[in-house]
């Protein structure tokens, strides 16, 4: 009887720790469509500024989430790459770029944002915890050296 109930404990606890992760990082908040038509404003207020096609602009979330971001971006027909580390959301982005047909537009790693390849990247959005706001710091520098920072 008791090893039953043992069994049953670690069976829940263990249904539990894929979702452990997030107490290491920023929560899921989705943006809000308020949030997200502002951002699109922006970008298109690039692209008007800099003369050129929404085809040529990369935009990075770094921590995408759900993608809601990267999927308003590629609608606008800008390149979206995200950077999201839980595998779940990271799953469920995959699965959406593959039934709106978008994969040529829209791209998502399962990695870290300190970790992201910003070479080439034009637009950044990221939603941050205060507590994340002085590690980001590093990764302004080196952003300001290469593009203007909205």
């Amino acid at each position: 009887m008791l090893s039953q109930a043992v069994g049953i404990v670690l069976g829940v606890h263990a249904c539990f720790l894929p979702f452990l992760w997030c107490f290491k990082s920023a929560p899921f908040c989705p943006s809000t469509s308020t949030t997200v038509s502002t951002f699109i404003k922006i970008c298109n207020d690039f692209v008007a500024s800099q003369r050129i096609s929404p085809d040529r602009v990369k935009v990075v979330d770094l921590g995408s989430g759900s993608g809601t971001v990267l999927f308003a971006a590629a609608k606008q027909g800008f390149c979206s790459v995200g950077y999201e580390r839980n595998p779940w959301l990271v799953a469920w982005t995959r699965a959406k770029i593959k039934t709106q047909g978008l994969s040529s537009l829209v791209r998502i790693y399962r990695q870290s944002l300190f970790s992201a390849d910003l070479s080439d990247v034009n637009i950044v959005y990221f939603f941050a915890v205060p507590s994340m706001l002085s590690d980001l710091v590093s990764i302004f520098i080196i952003l300001s050296c290469f593009i203007d920072i909205l």
